[in-house]
């Protein structure tokens, strides 16, 4: 992959504290990485009632990076405890290639 076709993408992990019996969710930055950041959308990519889904991003890298499932995305410096827009959704390896599907994050 090009150099110049490749996006700085901030990579954040979930941390979980309990306080006064009530568990909090944080988010602590991990990394950053440089991905391939592109938003496939093809006929696989619709949902029940037949819309497309464009809430799904695809990242795509040959080398081996620390980004797991679960673990939030950004493609900007955030804040601190602030949610990244996307979450990592699956991790898997094709060749030598990963890719990475995230979806929007919705959640607390």
């Amino acid at each position: 992959m090009r150099l110049a076709l490749l996006t700085d993408v901030y990579v954040y992990q979930k941390t979980e504290e309990k306080k006064d019996g009530e568990v909090s969710n944080n988010w602590k930055y991990k990394n950053t990485v440089k991905l391939n950041a592109q938003q496939d959308v093809n006929e696989l990519d619709r949902n029940s009632s037949g819309v497309i889904d464009y809430e799904t991003i695809k990242l795509r890298t040959t080398k081996n990076v620390d980004v797991n499932k679960n673990d939030g995305i950004s493609f900007e410096k955030l804040p601190d405890n602030s949610k990244p827009p996307y979450l990592v959704n699956s991790v898997t390896k094709i060749g030598t290639t990963t890719l990475i599907i995230c979806n929007t994050y919705k959640g607390s």
